[in-house]
């Protein structure tokens, strides 16, 4: 068993098992709400809606698997505060995936995991 999914399954005992030709990888990561033109507005981010893993060959994963993760990374934010959290996807065995952050209005961000 994997680093990640022992780790998911100490998280949710219901998580599975990546299936054949497939891992989990688990992205620790944090996020910090820094300035906005107004301070009344709250910026929201979710693990599963505004991040995706995308293969070395620019595909998208499906994401019809998910492990749920604790923390997990879905908050509402407002300038000032910082969160922390776990993102979960599969990807191709051995594969240098990244994580791709996607903005509701267009905009995209990736970060290599490994």
């Amino acid at each position: 068993m994997t680093l990640p999914i022992k780790k998911l399954i100490s998280m949710n005992e219901y998580n599975e098992a990546a299936p054949e030709g497939y891992e989990w990888v688990l992205a620790k990561t944090k996020v910090k709400f820094v300035e906005s033109e107004t301070e009344d507005l709250a910026f929201h981010i979710d693990g599963i809606m505004n991040f995706t893993m995308v293969s070395e060959n620019g595909d998208i994963y499906s994401g019809d698997i998910i492990g749920t993760t604790d923390p997990d990374f879905s908050f509402e934010m407002y300038v000032g505060s910082e969160k922390e959290g776990y993102i979960s996807g599969l990807v191709k065995t051995g594969e240098k995936a990244q994580l791709r952050y996607e903005e509701m209005l267009g905009g995209e961000v990736f970060f290599n995991l490994q």
